[in-house]
Parts: C-alpha cells; sequence; structure tokens
C-alpha cells in the first residue's frame, strides 16, 4: 500500500467512540490485534490531549509500507512525560506508559504552540 494519510479534527468533549469509528473506516486492511492496538493507543493519546491540551487537536494517521503511523496534535503549553504515574494506584496517567510498551517507536515533539505525540505500530 502507497502512503496514505486520513485525518481527523477532534472538537471538545467529542466521544472517544468517535475517534474509534473513524479509525475503523480507514484501518480495515490491517490484522485484527494492530487494530485493536492502534483503537487503543490513539484513544488514549487523543483522551490525553482533550485532558491536558487545549484546542485544536488532530489526528492523522498515515499508512506506510507495513507500518500506521499516527500523529496526534494538541494546543496548549508544552510538557514532559515523567514516565510513569506519580505512584501505581493512581486513577490516570497510564496512556503514555501503553504507548511506550506496545509502539514499535513512538515520541513527543513541539512544534510552534502545539505538542505532537506521535507512534508507530508495524504490521
Amino acid at each position: 500500500m502507497a502512503s496514505e494519510t486520513h485525518t481527523l479534527d477532534v472538537v471538545p468533549g467529542i466521544p472517544l467512540p468517535a475517534v474509534r469509528q473513524f479509525l475503523s473506516s480507514v484501518d480495515g486492511h490491517l490484522p485484527d490485534q494492530v487494530r485493536e492496538s492502534l483503537a487503543l493507543l490513539v484513544t488514549e493519546v487523543v483522551s490525553n490531549a482533550g485532558r491536558h491540551g487545549e484546542p485544536p487537536v488532530r489526528i492523522e494517521v498515515t499508512w506506510l509500507a507495513g507500518t500506521a503511523r499516527v500523529v496526534v496534535r494538541s494546543g496548549g503549553g508544552p510538557f514532559r512525560w515523567r514516565g510513569r504515574p506519580a505512584h501505581p494506584t493512581e486513577e490516570g496517567g497510564w496512556g503514555l506508559v501503553f504507548v511506550d510498551v506496545m509502539a514499535d517507536r513512538w515520541g513527543v515533539h513541539r512544534s510552534g504552540e502545539q505538542n505532537e505525540v506521535w507512534f508507530e505500530l508495524d504490521h
């Protein structure tokens, strides 16, 4: 499959099932396990962007040869991932831990007034 990018502008308050519906409309060519991982990671990162960032929030999913690349951009001040929640019983704070464990590659980048969290899943 040639490089192909799909985008979704996430309006404040969008229900996460709508994000998953967007993904299911564009990821049909992926194996089920990759689709499930992709849905989990995208919803975690989008949830974080909505909770900690500011609008606008945008998802970009790009299909590369054998790789799904996702970038979630959001407004707001810079942030730094501390590598784990402050306390193991803490509610929340696990989204980027999942990304760190499950993604083949990932990172955080600051571009202008936006934060970008990106990750790649090989398939």
